[in-house]
């Protein structure tokens, strides 16, 4: 207390504001920092979690929409309608790459888990076990052999195909979940934050006040009142009135 007196005006002004600047850039920064990590946890739902499901799902109709032309490939004859289930055939297996591409980025991504790294290879694994496999159906079923292709389809492609399409249902489900816990933290992030920043600004306040009062008794006590009429009595003095009652307080 006595050193805070011992200072000039000028030197404890400047000390004074010093501490509230600083405990504003603190309180702001920390406000900031909260915000960040509330903001990554969001990030992580709309960005990376909701396009990994919306994938997903796109790749498991791609793969029943093939499970099912194939299959009526083996059962048609009509040359136009074979045709026409060979090129939506094609299709689906277009949107299932296109789909797989960008699935395959995201995993591949920093922010990706070990369990969905491994995941993502079974898929692809899958997809190479039962594309040969479709394909080995299409090719006797265009031969005219429906009676083997339809065993093919059975005992092989369609194991094959549901072994893959569960696999996509695990991926959709895992990601689900992630959004889950990445929405709890973004939650538990909020909570804390609200709870540290209005403790911090309390504190700010606390601080800022004692400051205030601290700094107006000092500069009282050396100027014996307030300013204004210190220096109304220093004026008269000046003047000459040598009579002047001061009023000390």
């Amino acid at each position: 207390m006595q050193l805070f007196n011992d200072m000039k005006l000028s030197t404890r002004l400047a000390w004074a504001f010093g501490v509230l600047l600083a405990l504003l850039l603190g309180v702001s920064g920390l406000g900031i920092l909260r915000m960040a990590q509330t903001h990554d946890h969001l990030s992580m739902i709309v960005d990376e979690n909701n396009v990994a499901i919306e994938m997903a799902t796109a790749m498991r109709v791609a793969t029943n929409q093939v499970a099912i032309t194939t299959r009526d490939l083996v059962l048609t004859t009509d040359a136009a309608e074979v045709k026409a289930l060979h090129e939506a055939l094609e299709n689906s297996r277009k949107h299932y790459d296109s789909a797989e591409q960008r699935l395959t980025k995201l995993m591949t991504s920093p922010k990706a888990t070990e369990p969905e790294r491994r995941l993502m290879e079974r898929l692809k694994a899958l997809k190479a076990a039962a594309r040969p496999a479709t394909d080995e159906v299409l090719e006797l079923a265009a031969g005219g052999h429906a009676i083997d292709a339809t065993k093919v389809l059975l005992g092989k492609a369609k194991p094959a195909t549901r072994a893959w399409m569960d696999s996509l249902g695990e991926m959709a489900e895992m990601q689900q979940k992630l959004n889950a816990d990445d929405a709890a933290e973004a939650t538990a992030a909020y909570v804390n934050a609200r709870t540290v920043l209005i403790t911090a600004c309390a504190l700010a306040l606390a601080i800022g006040v004692a400051l205030t009062v601290l700094l107006t008794r000092s500069v009282m006590r050396q100027l014996g009142g307030e300013p204004a009429y210190a220096a109304t009595v220093v004026a008269r003095i000046a003047d000459g009135d040598l009579g002047t009652r001061i009023q000390l307080r």
